[in-house]
């Protein structure tokens, strides 16, 4: 009898002792995942995309501001600027080199859509080149747990939309999000994958969007972190070129 309790109390304590480490293990990785000490990230690539049955080449250079804030220029042939964007967690500056024209407003999904047509937030790719968080990590829960990775959950404050992130011994290798009605609204594959000072990052992303039928493969030549005298900054634009407030059409 004595032997089977003692039998009994050691197979409990393996098992809190395996729900322990568990939890601890997701805690530290959704810790590194936040990359808390990447202030400043400097990035250039090229970026193909798909929407509407058209195809776009062209190449970028960013700079990302911890994960609030990102300026970027996009490049195609001969090096012609075709555009300019800054955005931050409250406001946006869209330069639109075709058009002629500057689109602006808050950085809402919805002001995103209507000046990239497909809807996003700022915060979503920011993220995605970071290889990190999106949301603080204590807004995760983890879902399921393999030796291939873990799944981890974060749902909206209204239950709007669930963000699903697949983490596995390189970084998050999938990120998706799925609708009310569990309807898949986005989805991105990172790979190819690059250790930098000790921080992880995925060199290739495919990033899908199921409502706008677009996909943007973003390739990531160089990264440099935490450079000195670097941060995202507006650029100046000429007083003759339109200006559109997104704030301002219903």
């Amino acid at each position: 009898m004595k032997k089977t309790i003692y039998l009994m109390l050691l197979m409990a304590m393996i098992s809190c002792s395996s729900v322990k480490d568990k939890s601890s293990g997701s805690v530290l990785e959704l810790e590194k995942l936040a990359k808390a000490d990447l202030n400043v990230m400097v990035v250039s690539g090229k970026m193909d995309a798909t929407m509407e049955s058209k195809s776009y080449n062209f190449s970028y250079k960013m700079v990302i501001g911890h994960n609030d804030s990102l300026e970027m220029e996009v490049i195609g042939p001969f090096g012609v600027s075709l555009g300019k964007l800054f955005a931050d967690e409250n406001y946006f500056t869209f330069l639109n080199s075709f058009e002629n024209r500057i689109y602006k407003g808050k950085s809402s999904p919805e002001n995103f859509k209507s000046a990239f047509r497909i809807m996003f937030s700022i915060k979503e790719l920011i993220a995605l080149l970071r290889n990190s968080l999106p949301y603080p990590q204590s807004e995760y829960s983890l879902s399921e747990a393999s030796e291939q990775g873990n799944l981890y959950k974060y749902v909206a404050p209204a239950g709007e939309f669930a963000d699903f992130l697949f983490v596995n011994h390189n970084g998050i290798a999938k990120f998706q999000r799925k609708e009310a009605g569990n309807i898949l609204s986005m989805n991105a594959d990172m790979s190819n994958f690059e250790t930098i000072e000790g921080l992880s990052f995925a060199k290739t992303i495919d990033w899908s969007f199921t409502a706008a039928n677009a996909n943007l493969n973003i390739k990531i030549d160089k990264i440099t972190i935490n450079p000195d005298g670097h941060k995202p900054k507006m650029f100046s634009y000429s007083n003759s070129m339109t200006v559109i407030d997104l704030d301002t059409i219903e």
